[in-house]
């Protein structure tokens, strides 16, 4: 067993994601498991689950997709199919950003008090952001591009 593993256990899995529903997700050891919000409200998910790197990369992609690419056809098709590869390996990504958090968070905490309220405030969900960030980009992205028209 990994030293690091030991801090993977299905109780900290648990706290930090406040649902049994990706302990389950996790048990199955399926690469892919479909999410339908993660499908469906792709850059909101990924903000709601707190990762703001992916949900950032995700948010630039699509903008830059949409004003280098004149086809509105291949804006769909390539939008589509990121976001059916986000709803069926989202839960597989979200469970590995929670692995590394928890790991991470385990190391540098030695007091299970700690440990918790830190899993409480990087873990769970955010609606806040989950709306105010890509509606925040998206309207910088309006701005900025149709300024220069």
């Amino acid at each position: 067993m990994n030293e690091t593993d030991r801090y993977l256990t299905d109780e900290n899995l648990r706290v930090f994601t406040m649902k049994n529903y990706f302990v389950d997700s996790r048990h199955r050891n399926a690469k892919t498991h479909w999410n339908w919000a993660a499908f469906f409200l792709t850059p909101f998910w990924l903000f709601y689950r707190k990762m703001y790197l992916l949900g950032f990369v995700y948010l630039i992609f699509t903008m830059l997709v949409q004003e280098l690419i004149p086809s509105s056809l291949a804006v769909f098709i390539i939008n589509w199919t990121v976001s059916i590869f986000i709803g069926l390996f989202g839960n597989t990504i979200y469970i590995k950003h929670a692995e590394k958090k928890i790991t991470r968070i385990c190391e540098t905490h030695d007091d299970d008090f700690a440990r918790i309220q830190e899993f409480y405030e990087q873990g769970g969900t955010t609606l806040r952001a989950s709306i105010l960030i890509p509606l925040g980009v998206g309207m910088i992205h309006a701005v900025v591009v149709y300024s220069f028209l």
